[in-house]
C-alpha cells in the first residue's frame, strides 16, 4: 500500500491498484503519458531492475520483507499470498511492459511455488540460490515516485486543487470508509490464501430443500436465466445426493460464470471427490485454480486430465518444467485431434497465464470455432482479445457469450472494464451495475464502480455507493434485472447431453 503523498487526492490515487491509474479520463490522461515519458527516460538513464522499482513504489513492503525475515522468519504461504497480491496488481494494468518484466516472472515463481525462501535464500526449484546479499540488491532502486512528481502539469492535483471545502470533505469520508473495507477485503482474502480452498458452504435457509428433484428444478431454472436459484437448487440436490458428481459439476460451473471462483473450486473439488476422473470437472477445476492463483494445483489437474483423456494417452510429458512440459504436451494433443475444443482449451489457459496473449486468443478462437455454443470459451477469447487492447473484437466475442447465456455475469463485469478501456465510464459503470443486479454479492463491482466514478468526477455517486444496492442508481443507469433477460441459456442441454 503506497501512502508516499500529504495530499488526499494524490493519496487515493496512490492507494489505488496500477489498473485503476490507467483508468484516468480525458481530462486525466495528461499524467499517464507523462508518467510513461519520465518512466522511459529513467530506464534510459538507468536501466530499470523492476524488482527494485517494485519496492520504489511501496516503502511498506521492505519494512515487511524485513520484520519477516529477522523476527518471524519466512512464512511460504505469507510470501506466496503477497506475490499473488502484486502479481493481480500488476495484471489489472494490461501493460506489456510489467507483465513481460523480469520482476512478474520472479514473483510469479515465489507464488506458484516454483521459488521459496529458505534460510535467507531464494531457492528456485533447480537448485540455484540467490544468497541474503543478492536479496537485499533485489529490493534496493531508483525511486520512481521521483520520476511520477518530475511529470509537469499534475492534472490530479489541479482536479483536486478545484474542489470545494465541502467537496474535499466529502471526498475525504468516503475514501476513508473505502480503505476501511479495502483492508477488511484484503484480511479475508489472505485468511481464505493462507487456508487454502475450504469445504464447500451451503446456504442456511434453503427454499429447494424440500422440493422433489431439485436437479432437474435447477436445469430449468438456468434455462429460464435464473442462475441464482439453480444455486439453491443444486445444493438442495448434492445435500440429498453428495454423491452426484454431475450436480456437483454443474454447481461449480454456476458459481465460476457468477464470479465466485472461491465457491466454484469447493464444489468441484467436492465432485472430484465422487469422480476423481472426470475430464469436465479436471478442466473447469484447474481453471478455476488458475483464476485464483493457485497454479500449481491447476498444473497437476491440467495433467491428470491430459494423462486420462482416451485420445491423448501416446502424449508423454518431459521431465523438468511441469508448465512448459504441459503447453508442449497440449500442442501434442491438439496436433493428435484438431477438433477437440478441450484441448485447445487447455493450451490456451496455460498460454494466457504466460501472458503469451496471441497466442491464447489463436487458441481460444480455435476452441470457440469447434464449440461455438459455449458462451465461456467466448468469453476468454473475449479477455485474450481486451488484455491486447482489440477492445472493439473483445465486444464482440462477449456479447456473442451474452447471446448464449444472458446472466453471464463474469461476461457482464467484462464488458464493464473493456468500456473503462476505452474510457467510457459511464457505460462502463452501467455494466458493472448491471452485474450487481444480477448477482448481489459481486464485491469487486463496487471497487471498479468506484474507479469509474471517480474518472466521472461524480462525488454524488461515490457517495451513493455506501448504499450497497445498484437500485439506488436507476435514475441516471438503465439497470437490466433478471426478469428483462432473453430466455436462451443453450449451454445446458450440451452440458447435460
Amino acid at each position: 500500500e503506497i501512502q508516499s503523498s500529504s495530499n488526499p487526492l494524490l493519496k487515493a490515487l496512490e492507494n489505488m491498484t496500477l489498473g485503476s491509474m490507467q483508468q484516468v479520463d480525458a481530462e486525466m490522461q495528461g499524467v499517464q503519458e507523462e508518467f510513461e515519458d519520465a518512466w522511459e527516460h529513467a530506464e534510459i538513464q538507468q536501466p530499470l531492475d523492476w524488482e527494485k522499482a517494485w519496492l520504489a513504489q511501496h516503502p511498506d513492503f521492505e519494512s515487511i520483507w524485513e520484520q519477516q525475515r529477522f523476527e518471524e522468519g519466512w512464512d511460504s504461504q505469507d510470501i506466496r499470498g503477497t506475490a499473488a497480491s502484486i502479481m493481480r496488481a500488476l495484471e489489472s494494468q494490461n501493460n506489456p511492459k510489467f507483465l513481460d518484466s523480469e520482476f512478474y516472472k520472479f514473483v510469479e515463481k515465489l507464488q506458484s511455488g516454483r521459488a521459496r525462501i529458505e534460510d535467507n535464500q531464494l531457492i528456485e526449484e533447480f537448485g540455484n540460490a540467490w544468497g541474503e546479499d543478492d536479496l537485499e540488491k533485489a529490493w534496493q532502486g531508483p525511486n520512481l515516485e521521483a520520476a511520477w512528481q518530475s511529470a509537469e502539469n499534475n492534472h490530479f492535483e489541479q482536479l483536486w486543487n478545484g474542489l470545494s471545502p465541502d467537496e474535499e470533505l466529502k471526498f475525504e469520508e468516503i475514501w476513508d470508509q473505502m480503505q476501511d473495507e479495502y483492508k477488511d477485503n484484503v484480511m479475508q482474502w489472505e485468511q481464505a490464501w493462507n487456508s487454502g480452498p475450504q469445504d464447500y458452504l451451503f446456504e442456511s435457509d434453503n427454499p429447494y430443500s424440500e422440493t422433489p428433484n431439485p436437479f432437474e428444478v435447477a436445469l430449468n431454472k438456468i434455462t429460464s436465466g435464473d442462475s441464482l436459484e439453480a444455486v439453491l437448487c443444486l445444493e438442495a440436490e448434492v445435500q440429498r445426493n453428495p454423491e452426484n458428481s454431475e450436480a456437483w459439476a454443474l454447481l461449480g460451473k454456476l458459481h465460476s460464470e457468477n464470479e465466485e471462483d472461491t465457491k466454484a473450486i469447493a464444489a468441484l473439488e467436492k465432485g472430484l471427490e465422487v469422480d476423481p476422473y472426470n475430464l469436465h470437472m479436471l478442466m473447469t477445476l484447474g481453471i478455476a485454480y488458475i483464476n485464483e492463483y493457485y497454479h500449481e494445483k491447476a498444473f497437476e489437474l491440467l495433467k491428470t486430465w491430459l494423462e486420462n483423456h482416451p485420445d491423448y494417452s501416446g502424449v508423454q510429458l518431459r521431465p523438468g518444467d511441469l508448465r512448459e512440459s504441459l503447453k508442449e504436451a497440449l500442442e501434442s494433443a491438439c496436433q493428435i485431434n484438431p477438433e477437440d475444443p478441450e484441448a485447445y482449451l487447455a493450451l490456451g489457459v496455460l498460454q494466457f497465464t504466460d501472458n503469451e496473449l496471441f497466442m491464447a486468443e489463436e487458441s481460444f478462437k480455435h476452441s470457440a470455432e469447434l464449440k461455438p455454443s459455449d458462451p465461456s470459451l467466448w468469453n476468454k477469447l473475449g479477455a485474450a482479445l481486451a488484455r491486447q487492447n482489440k477492445t472493439d473484437e473483445a465486444l464482440e466475442c462477449y456479447h456473442r457469450a451474452l447471446e448464449l447465456k444472458p446472466d453471464y455475469v463474469r461476461t457482464w463485469m467484462n464488458i464493464g472494464l473493456a468500456y473503462s478501456n476505452k474510457n467510457e465510464y459511464f457505460t462502463a459503470a452501467r455494466f458493472y451495475l448491471c452485474a450487481l443486479s444480477l448477482n448481489p454479492n459481486l464485491s469487486d463491482a463496487y471497487s471498479h464502480l468506484t474507479t469509474a466514478f471517480i474518472c466521472m468526477d461524480r462525488m454524488d455517486l461515490m457517495e451513493k455507493l455506501q448504499v450497497k444496492d445498484p437500485f439506488a442508481f436507476a435514475d441516471e443507469f438503465q439497470i437490466i434485472t433478471r426478469e428483462q433477460l432473453p430466455k436462451s441459456n443453450e449451454w445446458v442441454h450440451e452440458f447435460i447431453n
